[in-house]
């Protein structure tokens, strides 16, 4: 299925695609249903871009993950300690929630 397509089905959804940014980051693809947390957007994005949060949170100290064949994410919080892993996988559309607790803003 092409991007279109695929930007067309989620669409109907009430997922609009946009181009979203986080603390001068580059700016990266995602979907929003127009939800805001504390003024801020709460973007979902495709595995691709998931993925390359889940790293950069790593990376950071914020956290650990390990992924599993579903490709879903099991992230342990170096922040704050819990006794559990906590899943992030695909929702419904496809879409995985990977930076909710981030400052994102729609920039296109």
């Amino acid at each position: 299925m092409g991007l279109e397509t695929i930007d067309s089905v989620l669409e109907g959804r009430g997922e609009v695609r946009g181009m979203f940014q986080v603390d001068g980051m580059e700016p990266m693809p995602g979907y929003s249903n127009g939800y805001i947390w504390n003024g801020f957007e709460v973007p979902k994005f495709q595995y691709t871009q998931a993925k390359e949060i889940m790293d950069l949170r790593e990376i950071w100290g914020e956290i650990q993950y390990s992924e599993d064949e579903h490709r879903v994410f099991h992230i342990v919080d170096l922040e704050c300690v819990l006794d559990d892993a906590v899943e992030c996988g695909p929702d419904g559309n496809g879409l995985y929630l990977a930076g909710e607790n981030w400052t994102w803003e729609k920039v296109g």
